[in-house]
């Protein structure tokens, strides 16, 4: 069962479960397993936004109470991380 402070990664991506084991985060895996689509898109970011909200709502219909993490959020939770981290060091914490 998932309670609603529990983590999903809805990725299987191996760097990405790397990176949030690095960072300190307790997450389950539940990869979407969906086709991604790679044409019809302009702008990379677009694609990137559109397939990580695809993965979400996929494992978010068979999920209940909790916290998905889409890829571009994983982006914004290690720069974070890594920033604190720095400035940490930085003052001697």
């Amino acid at each position: 069962m998932v309670t609603s402070n529990q983590l999903i990664l809805a990725s299987n991506s191996q760097g990405r479960r790397w990176l949030l084991e690095k960072a300190g985060y307790t997450f389950q895996i539940q990869p979407a397993d969906i086709p991604e689509p790679e044409t019809g898109f302009a702008v990379p970011r677009t694609m990137v936004q559109t397939i990580a909200w695809l993965k979400a709502s996929t494992v978010a219909a068979r999920t209940r109470s909790a916290s998905l993490l889409q890829q571009t959020q994983l982006v914004g939770l290690m720069e974070n991380h890594y920033s604190n981290h720095v400035t940490a060091n930085m003052h001697g914490r």
